[in-house]
């Protein structure tokens, strides 16, 4: 009996995570998870308790609503899965970090943050915002982040801000504008001068689906010593290449899963 009604909270657990995995961007309430999974407010309220404890849940910004928390794809970035972005992208993000002789960095959405998955050092290593493989940073700030946000739908990259304002305002930073992530979209990069990290600049482009839904971003930190306007131009270039042929080998590879 004790180990059915283990796989039983268990089962329950997967349903209530699954349904906020499936929230909209402003996140979802906990009575209509509970609703969602059958399940009586009390059990639903301990179950999203146990969650969030161990970071698999989060509050969105100030709001009681629910999102998924950094764990997950904490998780995710530490799997060795041959199959996966990390795994595709190492061999560019290891001729990009060659080149430049600066700090490489992959990062990917994970709800309303973006989550360094994987990292390569050149000759140069700095401090990041997200500090190591696994790290978080909420979406809006730092290059990378700023990057990914800028390319999603509209109405999405609003409801993010406005759950990230606080967050982003009490690390002394102001959120991107509309205007600002215009300009991303329209030089097909971001380039920011770090406010939080002194003397480091950063770096980073899309790489995105043939439709233009962002997949991740590759980024560079850098002096700003190492990383004037002529040779900033010339590490976009090589970083919009390999961005370039890592969306084409993860579009052909989905295209061959599904034949």
């Amino acid at each position: 009996m004790k180990a059915a009604g283990g796989t039983q909270a268990l089962e329950r657990g997967l349903a209530v995570l699954e349904a906020i995995a499936e929230a909209p961007a402003n996140g979802v309430r906990l009575s209509d998870v509970a609703e969602r999974c059958g399940l009586e407010p009390p059990t639903a309220h301990r179950l999203v308790a146990a969650l969030e404890r161990y970071g698999f849940v989060g509050r969105v910004g100030d709001s009681k609503r629910l999102g998924l928390g950094p764990k997950l794809f904490q998780l995710a970035s530490l799997s060795e899965d041959q199959g996966g972005l990390v795994a595709a992208a190492r061999p560019g993000l290891v001729r990009l970090a060659s080149y430049s002789g600066d700090c490489m960095f992959l990062m990917a959405r994970s709800g309303f943050d973006a989550v360094c998955l994987d990292r390569q050092d050149g000759e140069y290593t700095i401090r990041s915002l997200t500090g190591h493989i696994g790290g978080a940073t909420p979406l809006g700030l730092g290059p990378g982040s700023t990057t990914i946000l800028a390319h999603l739908p509209k109405d999405e990259r609003e409801a993010i801000l406005a759950a990230n304002r606080r967050r982003i305002e009490a690390l002394g930073h102001a959120l991107p504008s509309e205007d600002d992530l215009a300009r991303i979209r329209e030089h097909g990069y971001c380039h920011e001068i770090s406010r939080s990290i002194a003397g480091i600049v950063g770096a980073a482009v899309p790489i995105l689906t043939p439709k233009g839904r962002p997949i991740a971003a590759l980024a560079i930190g850098a002096t700003e010593a190492r990383l004037p306007e002529p040779r900033l131009a010339a590490v976009i270039a090589r970083m919009r290449e390999e961005a370039s042929l890592l969306s084409l080998a993860i579009a052909n590879s989905r295209t061959a899963m599904r034949s």
